[in-house]
């Protein structure tokens, strides 16, 4: 495959012209802050790349030691419907390799702007000198490049293809056909990969020489292989096992399961168990992957492991052993990068369970030393040499941003602003405030409080986040904040609630018995937010409603649905509808399936569902959707439209052609805010304004 374009740009070029200043002074103007995104950094040399999005543009950013003066390589806007959606550098520093359109399946990409031609996801790279060089690789995904020199490795179709940058007008190699690589892990020499193969119920692990025409399988049998990582030396690859899939048996796949942590010598193919989990303690949705598995050094693993019912980070010897504890315990593990053998660093939430903190930890004593920072939420972590940090933080009024550290001084040498993105956050009302209350079998809860800074009794709105494996912070993560703070701004009191099932708790909280399709308990949450609302002065007890996307806008149902005298009005966004309905689209994610479902449960889901309480229902509802959603199938909510004006429900419906499940286009959410605060001004009643 040969390069489909080459485009050669001045770096000026790249910027918006006449890009309007972005204060957040007109209806919608707080929506259009800046929020970094996806970051990386170059291992041999101080720089790192990263993604900025900000009302509906997509802009990339290369920023290099020792001053880190931040360039813009790279700028468009959605009016495609194709934003950046990756973002890695290389290891030198060179190149930045992105990706732009959003993920629908495969290569695959949404639609939102109805073309007549549908896109694909396509990927580029653009050159970090002077005279930079855009080029148009072609349709791909799961760009990475090799840990040394300017080769590029990406999927197209089921194969993976090489191709070097210093050699623009060669053809690109693909690696060998038909594998179906699963994440590729090059070896320190960049000569071979370890990949493992998804088999159905259970899969391998295999090993490619890169000049071979052939595969060795290392390690086979009737488990599932994950998350191959090699030793520095490259002589033994570590992964992990989980039981295979029973054919008979439906699955849970957001619940935590046994794992084994394995390695396997190159030489000999010699497989060793270093460490058998006891029970369930492999969560399997880390915010960062490579936290579940590294090496420290070619004598000592380091793994992540929530048997002792949090997820924490424990280091092992290459010759097995008893796991060590390297982070505390009654506190969560969200990311972590290999500093060097001795030490971790390490994104946490161990002081405060409502907020997350940055730690260097030192892997053999454990012992910590924390950043001190104003971010409430960080994330994204990525290094540069062993040197250079960076993440995104963000606080109460403004989105993550980016932050980059000096590991040797121990303090931040650059703090992105909003300013640099010519935006001002305009929020007048008080910092929202973490509060507690219970449920009425006893559980603690935890939310968030948004308050207006008007006096006397208002309306009022309980937030439900999606996820479920989520959690939501008093700090600005993105536009279901900002629209929180901007209800506050319009006189209404917010609650958003981390209800059993979020993450960030432990594993006794999120997998707590009896929720989702197996009794609805995160319903007593629901109630009890509205209660704890209803019974606070400032609060008009009559008019309080509610609000949430997916998982969330399954919650805002339930509430509905369960509790008409408690909630007068709802906005449900792209919400899941009925457990046990199971999508007739072939390849889509499907709830019912996927959350473990089976046909013996299946009348047990139903009646754990909102449409098995219809005839409690009497609040209004707005329900908002894409219609291209392939995480919850938009026959969940057609069908409800259908029931609730059967019933005589106000039931307003807007779905949105083509669009995604969270939205691809600015212009959506935008569209979202006028239609969420003109039908809570409906049906709330609120006088304040």
């Amino acid at each position: 495959m040969q390069w489909l374009a080459i485009y050669t740009l001045a770096l000026a070029s790249f910027a918006m012209i006449g890009m309007p200043s972005l204060a957040a002074e007109s209806a919608t103007g707080f929506l259009d802050f800046p929020r970094s995104g996806a970051v990386s950094g170059a291992m041999d040399t101080g720089a790192f790349a990263w993604q900025v999005e900000q009302a509906g543009v997509s802009k990339i950013y290369v920023a290099m030691a020792p001053d880190f003066r931040p360039r813009r390589l790279y700028s468009k806007t959605d009016s495609d419907g194709q934003p950046v959606s990756s973002v890695t550098i290389s290891a030198d520093g060179r190149f930045v390799a992105f990706r732009t359109g959003a993920a629908l399946w495969g290569e695959k990409a949404y639609n939102p702007v109805s073309l007549v031609d549908p896109p694909q996801l396509m990927l580029w790279v653009v050159g970090t000198g002077p005279g930079a060089i855009l080029r148009l690789i072609g349709p791909g995904t799961d760009a990475r490049f090799a840990p040394t020199g300017t080769r590029l490795f990406y999927k197209h179709g089921e194969d993976l293809y090489l191709t070097d940058l210093d050699a623009p007008d060669s053809i690109a190699t693909r690696v060998p056909r038909g594998s179906s690589f699963g994440s590729p892990a090059l070896a320190p020499d960049g000569r071979s990969l370890a990949f493992t193969q998804n088999r159905g119920s259970f899969a391998f692990l295999g090993h490619h020489l890169l000049t071979s025409d052939r595969i060795e399988w290392l390690v086979t049998g009737g488990d599932r292989l994950s998350g191959p990582r090699w030793s520095p030396d490259g002589k033994r690859i570590a992964y992990l096992r989980l039981p295979g899939r029973q054919h008979s048996r439906a699955y849970d796949l957001g619940a935590s399961e046994p794992f084994a942590l394995e390695i396997v010598d190159l030489v000999g193919q010699r497989v060793q168990v270093l460490w058998q989990a006891p029970g369930p303690a492999m969560f399997p949705y880390p915010d960062d992957p490579d936290t579940s598995l590294r090496w420290l050094d070619n004598e000592r693993i380091a793994f992540y492991s929530e048997h002792d019912g949090w997820g924490r980070l424990y280091a092992i010897s290459a010759e097995g052993g008893i796991p060590v504890p390297i982070t505390a315990s009654e506190c969560e593990v969200a990311e972590s990068e290999r500093v060097n053998a001795a030490s971790l660093l390490v994104i946490h939430n161990c002081p405060d369970l409502h907020t997350r903190h940055l730690s260097l930890i030192d892997t053999r004593t454990g012992t910590r030393r924390d950043l001190a920072s104003t971010d409430v939420l960080l994330s994204n972590l990525a290094l540069s040499t062993d040197r250079f940090a960076a993440f995104t933080g963000g606080d109460a009024k403004n989105a993550p941003l980016l932050r980059i550290l000096d590991l040797q001084k121990w303090e931040v040498v650059f703090s992105e602003r909003p300013s640099d993105h010519d935006y001002t956050p305009a929020f007048t009302t008080p910092t929202p405030a973490t509060v507690g209350f219970q449920a009425e079998d006893g559980l603690q809860l935890y939310g968030q409080l948004f308050l207006p800074k008007t006096p006397g009794r208002h309306p009022a709105v309980v937030r439900f986040h999606g996820g479920p494996y989520q959690q939501s912070f008093a700090a600005h993560g993105g536009y279901d904040y900002a629209i929180n703070r901007q209800l506050a701004e319009h006189g209404y009191v917010v609650l958003s609630v981390n209800y059993r099932g979020s993450e960030g708790y432990g594993l006794k909280f999120r997998e707590h018995p009896k929720r989702a399709w197996r009794g609805a308990s995160e319903v007593l949450d629901a109630a009890a937010a509205a209660r704890w609302l209803a019974a606070r002065p400032d609060v008009d007890a009559e008019h309080i409603g509610a609000w949430g996307g997916s998982y969330g806008g399954l919650m805002t149902l339930q509430a509905l649905a369960r509790h008409s005298d408690l909630f007068k009005a709802g906005v449900a966004l792209y919400p899941l509808v009925d457990w046990s309905y199971s999508s007739e689209n072939s390849g889509w994610w499907d709830p019912s399936r996927d959350f473990g479902v089976s046909d013996e449960t299946r009348q047990l889901a139903f009646e754990s569902s909102p449409v098995a309480a219809l005839d409690r229902w009497t609040s209004p509802v707005l329900l908002f959707s894409g219609d291209t959603d392939t995480a919850v199938d938009i026959a969940h909510t057609i069908d409800l439209t259908q029931r609730l004006r059967a019933r005589g429900v106000n039931v307003r419906t807007t779905i949105v052609p083509d669009e995604s499940h969270g939205f691809v286009l600015h212009s959506t959410i935008v569209r979202l805010w006028h239609e969420l605060l003109a039908f809570f001004d409906e049906h709330l009643g609120n006088e304040s304004r």
